[in-house]
């Protein structure tokens, strides 16, 4: 029996000496990715919060050193985990989709809406930005009344420029990009009323999508008042359209400008007609998409929509 015993023993005995063995080189292997996982998180947190206050350091130098708004770390460093870019919204109400322009001409971009705020940077001719918003107010700057919008660029700055130096679509040349002082001021009223709305970005009257563009301006004005021409030039379309125009009227003029009187309640000239400015060419009416009776003004050179504001006198 003892010989038996002793057997076992040592049998059991280098089992329990390799056991012990390996358990030790677990435990250490398990110590070491511990401490990996460990200094890989800390590398994790410090990014983290190195992007944290480099993004402060830029707002706060894009508001301007005498700016009383200073932009502080909102975040405990202890709570940090990890952190990822996202575009994730919490409301109740539909998402307007994203809308983008171009910029015309050579803009700055500033920190408020007006002209007397801090420059943060240049814009190029061409620029594709996206539109986030529209001051709630007109502005004038350099003779010309317009909304300042704020812009995202693709280097991700976000700041303001004067309306005049935006547009929806992409710059053909030099000569579709400048209204040119030239052009503001030579074009009469076309109709006698109220202005209800301006040219740019709106919420659509009657589709209510937000950041809708409006290609011109809306004078409101009972029906049958006269629509008169704004300058010299000849009819290139008098007819009902369907695109929501209603009735239209479209005048040529020089250096390639073109005038649009649309939802007209009756049309008085002709395709081909040479009109003369204050030549009566139709009447104020409610025709296409429109809530009610008001004259559709827009100023184009080729396709692109100019701001009316800078042609009238």
């Amino acid at each position: 029996m003892r010989l038996l015993r002793l057997s076992v023993l040592c049998a059991i005995i280098p089992l329990l000496i390799s056991s012990r063995g390996a358990y030790r080189d677990q435990r250490i292997k398990d110590r070491e990715t511990v401490k990996r996982q460990y200094s890989s998180d800390l590398e994790r947190k410090e990014e983290i919060l190195r992007r944290i206050q480099s993004f402060i350091n830029d707002v706060n130098r894009r508001l301007g050193k005498h700016s009383k708004t200073r932009i502080v770390n909102p975040v405990n460093p202890d709570y940090i985990e990890n952190a990822k870019e996202t575009e994730h919204y919490h409301t109740s109400e539909r998402i307007p989709s994203r809308e983008f322009v171009y910029v015309n001409a050579e803009g700055v971009l500033r920190v408020e809406d007006n002209a007397h705020s801090t420059a943060i940077g240049r814009l190029r001719s061409g620029e594709r930005v996206e539109l986030l918003g529209r001051s709630k107010d007109l502005d004038s700057v350099d003779g010309f009344r317009d909304y300042w919008y704020m812009i995202k660029n693709r280097q991700r700055y976000e700041g303001w420029i004067f309306g005049r130096y935006v547009q929806k679509n992409r710059p053909k040349g030099k000569g579709e990009q400048d209204t040119g002082n030239q052009a503001a001021g030579r074009f009469q009223i076309p109709v006698l009323g109220k202005k209800t709305s301006g040219y740019g970005y709106r919420i659509d009257p009657i589709t209510k999508r937000r950041l809708s563009f409006h290609s011109g301006i809306d004078i409101a004005a009972p029906t049958g008042t006269p629509v008169m021409a704004c300058a010299d030039g000849i009819v290139e379309i008098a007819r009902y359209m369907r695109n929501g125009y209603g009735n239209l009227i479209v005048i040529r003029h020089e250096r390639e400008l073109s005038s649009y009187y649309g939802h007209l309640s009756k049309i008085q000239v002709r395709r081909g007609d040479r009109v003369r400015r204050g030549t009566p060419v139709g009447r104020v009416g409610a025709t296409g998409r429109a809530t009610g009776p008001h004259l559709h003004f827009e100023v184009r050179r080729g396709e692109t929509a100019l701001n009316p504001d800078a042609f009238i006198r």
